[in-house]
């Protein structure tokens, strides 16, 4: 149960105007006004870490070792146990089981940070939490995690890229940023803004290059690549959408260095680094020819991936040969044992360069701003001949 103070505005249901987020009086406009920063933001969510980091050492005592019944009730009581929660009038008193309050906690408490409490169930039917700082982008399709403040060790997550999260009332597809934030913070001085620095990079290349980029229908195509070595496939991927979806004049206008730093260092991309540095040396023409460029090298790559899903490989007792295609949706959540199994098979070693090699091709055509490859691969480059003209 949800327990603010009495004199807290959102406890009232007195004078004021009531919303779609619950009753406040007129005070509340001056009271929301007051932004709280990321260093109170850390003080005062502390003992909700704090809770959930005790909860999951002793989750996991009982899942890999076993326990008897104090550890059940010490569980319990850290399920249970009420958190005092510093607020920016009272104290409000919370617990882990409450989700509704914690909902409304962070609704009313931490502006301007939006933040989101996950819950999941482990097979064994344990609770594992996510507690994460987003940012609600309403003119893009996806919003932004920008922070993780507590992720459980084993809180499933399929595709590192993206994470489903609540918003108005259905479970969404948010893109994971948060992943980049410690190397963004290396070397920065804490004193000088670092953190709201970090923010405003996150949300400038989130906004216009990953927005485009990283999409959820490339979840098997991504996947393939992160267990097969498939690294110029996931840059040719990544820059065809990004050809393809972006508002190119917007993200040509919005190309700083430190965005060409991320793209170089933070997340190593040498196609998108290459096509941001070109945008700025194109010309209105030039610039149309993009996306028809990369609608005419999209289909060429989504074949040459089928090819490869295509292949053949020995596999099980019988070594019977099996598309690689039926291994990777059969064991979709176990890929890494089939990578381990398929290790060394010639067949795969040779579709992966063939992928690779294709791939590579692409990427060279869109940065020449050309939609048309040549069908022979020239054995010297290994590398398929972009066509001129």
């Amino acid at each position: 149960m949800f327990k603010g103070p009495k004199s807290h505005p959102h406890a009232s249901t007195g004078r004021g105007a009531s919303s779609a987020h619950g009753d406040y009086n007129d005070d509340d406009w001056e009271w929301r006004s007051q932004r709280l920063s990321r260093a109170e933001l850390g003080n005062r969510l502390a003992p909700i870490v704090r809770q959930l980091t005790l909860y999951d050492d002793a989750r996991i005592r009982l899942e890999t070792r076993g326990g008897n019944s104090a550890l059940l009730s010490r569980i319990m009581e850290l399920l249970q146990g009420e958190l005092v929660i510093p607020g920016r009038r009272e104290d409000f008193t919370v617990s882990l089981t409450d989700q509704a309050g914690m909902r409304r906690l962070f609704q009313y408490e931490f502006y301007p940070h939006e933040i989101r409490l996950e819950v999941r169930r482990r097979p064994t039917g344990m609770p594992v939490y996510y507690l994460a700082r987003v940012h609600l982008d309403y003119r893009s399709e996806y919003s932004l995690v920008i922070e993780d403040l507590f992720r459980s060790p084993d809180y499933p997550v399929t595709d590192e890229r993206f994470v489903k999260l609540m918003r108005g009332g259905h479970e969404v597809y948010f893109l994971r940023l948060s992943k980049f934030r410690a190397a963004l913070l290396a070397g920065r001085d804490p004193e000088e803004g670092a953190e709201e620095a970090v923010d405003d990079t996150l949300l400038k290349v989130g906004r216009h290059v990953f927005q485009a980029c990283w999409h959820e229908d490339q979840l098997v195509g991504m996947a393939a690549a992160g267990q097969f070595g498939l690294e110029h496939f996931r840059r040719a991927v990544e820059l065809l959408y990004l050809g393809l979806t972006a508002e190119l004049c917007e993200l040509r206008s919005a190309v700083s260095e430190d965005m060409l730093r991320f793209f170089k260092d933070v997340y190593v991309q040498p196609a998108i680094l290459a096509f941001l540095e070109k945008l700025a040396h194109l010309d209105g023409k030039a610039l149309a020819g993009v996306p028809q460029a990369a609608l005419k090298l999209y289909p060429q790559l989504s074949r040459a991936f089928g090819r490869f899903l295509a292949t053949e490989l020995p596999w099980g007792r019988q070594q019977a040969p099996v598309p690689l295609s039926k291994l990777l949706f059969a064991n979709f959540s176990r890929l890494e044992a089939v990578r381990e199994a398929l290790a060394g098979k010639e067949e795969l070693a040779q579709a992966v360069e063939r992928l690779e090699t294709q791939s590579a091709a692409v990427i060279d055509a869109l940065l020449a701003n050309s939609g048309e490859l040549a069908e022979e691969i020239d054995p010297g480059r290994k590398h398929l001949r972009v066509a001129k003209g």
